[in-house]
């Protein structure tokens, strides 16, 4: 299921294109109402899709923003109204990313530093691919939240060595 969203996301011819609209977002915040909690049952997961395929970023963000201005809420507590199935649990974690991708990558550091068992692997692909882009906003909301900073964080969760030392200069940088 994960893996439809994302194909659809990247198939879109119009991923980078910045021309807005306004209508359509509004007209797509309708449809994604009207195919998932406007109706009884499951989510339309093809017109999800088309959407997904056929709008820019951007487009999509105005859709969402739509959506919560339209019905007073956003529109990943509408998925989590619904009888939560993994194609919705997946096109919540798109939609929370896409976004507002500073929150979702505070809340995803924190579980991989406070799981069981640290998780590095993504630990690391997160800081790697937000270093140069949110780190800074994404550590500011990491405090708020978790009441310690990142970098502390990091430093009590990885055994001392290089591995653990080039990921705090990514996030101090």
């Amino acid at each position: 299921m994960t893996r439809q969203i994302l194909v659809a996301l990247s198939t879109s011819h119009k991923s980078h294109h910045v021309d807005i609209s306004q209508h359509v977002a509004k007209c797509d915040a309708r449809r994604l109402y009207e195919t998932g909690e406007g109706r009884s049952g499951a989510i339309e997961e093809s017109v999800v899709l088309e959407i997904l395929s056929k709008r820019s970023i951007p487009q999509l963000r105005l859709t969402f923003s739509c959506y919560k201005q339209i019905y007073g809420h956003s529109y990943t507590k509408s998925l989590k109204k619904e009888t939560s199935g993994e194609f919705e649990d997946a096109l919540r974690v798109v939609v929370e990313c896409m976004c507002s991708p500073p929150p979702y990558y505070a809340k995803t550091l924190f579980g991989c530093i406070n799981g069981s068992k640290t998780d590095k692997s993504t630990l690391a692909h997160v800081i790697v691919s937000r270093a140069e882009i949110d780190m800074d906003e994404i550590k500011v909301l990491f405090k708020k939240k978790y009441g310690m900073e990142l970098m502390d964080a990091i430093i009590e969760s990885l055994p001392s060595g290089d591995y653990r030392d080039f990921l705090v200069a990514l996030v101090t940088r």
